[in-house]
């Protein structure tokens, strides 16, 4: 969950077996003459990595942002079993 988090401030990349989610969450600023507003909220630059299995689809992986929620879809690679091949005896 990122909340107050423009989907142009998050990058999804993936390297060698890694996802890595990063981005920066900007502090905004009020100013409303003489009252005070103050935001409790964190904020400054995050990173996130994960280690992907070995049958992860790495050139398949999407993600999508919807209020303010980043779903990355990971894939598997679809195991081909091979057939038995019959073998004629001679």
């Amino acid at each position: 969950e990122l909340p107050e988090v423009r989907k142009e401030d998050v990058n999804v990349t993936v390297l060698d077996g890694v996802l890595t989610l990063s981005g920066e969450r900007k502090q905004e600023k009020h100013a409303d003459g003489e009252k005070l507003h103050r935001v409790e909220r964190q904020y400054g630059a995050f990173v996130r990595r994960f280690a992907l299995p070995e049958n992860a689809d790495e050139q398949a992986i999407r993600a999508e942002s919807k209020d303010g929620v980043i779903v990355i879809h990971v894939p598997k690679h679809k195991v081909v079993r091979p057939e038995p091949r019959q073998i004629q005896v001679q």
